[in-house]
């Protein structure tokens, strides 16, 4: 039976001896189900210019959250008509900012991202402090999800902001400074899970096949791929043309 993403999360937590952790995310597929089905393992829950987020998703969630919304768009609405019978919940809207799936909110904002995040965890680690822990800096792997380890303190799991976990840069010196930060990422994280799923799709496929053949390309010839994403066509087309040089 395949695990779901919840499933892999939880795994990620057994495997570095977690119980209760802080988690950041974007995308509701990365931490809906985690968020309902493994609760008791959430400290608390942030959520960074969220894309896709309903009324229903943010009912469901229990438990301390931190929401960053952009001053326009959809999103302020939908957080402003779910937050106001919410306790143990803070709202941080960044003025003259919009919300985009491509947005690069912490490098954008990274001094004001950090002062409200910090604020956030403080106050919940003074009401029910979670174990600190030191766990060896480096790479690892649990399942699917690959994880970078920096710092020491309570644990905080940062999720990909929908395109890269490298858009967590500017911030994780400052955070790693009291917390344990555990960066993740992998093939059924954020943006790159629906990527996957669209680069299997076989009317996508026929898509690109139809492309392909209009081209022509011979053996010896080069294929460039611009803006590759997770690289999920040039493995396919890896395969379905052996004697090319996918690149």
């Amino acid at each position: 039976m395949e695990l779901t993403v919840a499933d892999q999360l939880f795994q990620l937590f057994e495997q570095l001896g977690i119980k209760r952790a802080h988690l950041i995310a974007c995308l509701p597929q990365d931490f809906r189900e985690f968020a309902h089905t493994y609760s008791d393992a959430l400290a608390s829950l942030t959520l960074v210019c969220p894309s896709g987020l309903t009324r229903e998703t943010l009912n469901e969630i229990e438990g301390p959250l931190l929401v960053y919304t952009g001053e326009y768009g959809p999103l302020e609405a939908t957080v402003g008509q779910s937050m106001a019978h919410r306790s143990n919940t803070m709202v941080v809207t960044l003025p003259g900012y919009t919300c985009r799936i491509w947005s690069d909110v912490v490098a954008d904002r990274t001094q004001e991202i950090g002062l409200a995040l910090l604020d956030f965890l403080e106050r919940i680690e003074q009401q029910e402090s979670s174990e600190a822990i030191a766990l060896r800096e480096g790479e690892g792997q649990a399942g699917d999800i690959t994880y970078r380890i920096r710092g020491a303190g309570p644990p905080l799991v940062l999720l990909p902001l929908a395109l890269a976990p490298s858009q967590w840069n500017s911030l994780l010196p400052r955070l790693s400074e009291r917390y344990c930060t555990i960066t993740v990422t992998g093939q059924v994280l954020g943006f790159a899970a629906a990527l996957e799923r669209r680069g299997r799709m076989a009317g996508f496929l026929q898509m690109v096949q139809n492309l392909v053949n209009l081209v022509t390309p011979a053996p010896g010839e080069q294929i460039l791929d611009v803006g590759c994403g997770t690289g999920v066509l040039m493995r396919w087309l890896a395969q379905q043309t052996p004697k090319l040089i996918a690149r």
